[in-house]
């Protein structure tokens, strides 16, 4: 039996080094991976506190744009209390759009009515024209040849206007 004993010794004297060589491997890795996360954590952390910088900065920025166009907005507009109240949220590139479109429908409806206009002038004046025609000259009743002349040549135009 001495010898089955020391058999047994040995195997489970070199499991247990093998087992304490793994644990001192596993406890390395460990130590290595907290070092690892450690470090990515900082890293993380650093670039954490440089976004918020720059998204200060960016913050800041776009404030004092908004600023400028409040700013802006409001020179263009000091007389008009209800128009400036309007634009006051915009930005200035917004508040232009806004206006441009303003003119040109302004602009359409001016020249709608400018056609309008001329249309009845000229209809006015063809009205004009035939009532100086229908007119007799002068009080006596008598046509004059100017009149007897219009006459002709609208009895002439009716010709021309039947033929065609």
């Amino acid at each position: 039996m001495p010898f089955g004993a020391d058999a047994m010794k040995y195997p489970l004297h070199d499991q247990i080094t093998e087992m304490q060589r793994k644990i001192q491997l596993l406890e390395g890795d460990k130590a290595a991976y907290y070092e690892s996360s450690q470090s990515t954590i900082k890293k993380n952390r650093e670039s954490i506190r440089q976004l918020r910088q720059e998204n200060k900065g960016l913050c800041r920025k776009m404030a004092e744009a908004n600023a400028g166009d409040e700013k802006i907005i409001k020179v263009a507009f000091h007389n008009r209390g209800l128009e400036k109240d309007a634009y006051r949220n915009m930005s200035g590139k917004a508040a232009l759009t806004t206006l441009d479109q303003r003119v040109l429908t302004k602009m359409k409806r001016l020249n709608a009515i400018k056609h309008t206009t001329q249309t009845h002038q000229h209809r006015l004046d063809q009205l004009k024209t035939e009532y100086q025609r229908m007119r007799p000259e002068g009080r006596g009743g008598a046509p004059s040849a100017d009149a007897r002349t219009r006459k002709k040549e609208d009895d002439a135009m009716v010709v021309t206007s039947q033929e065609s």
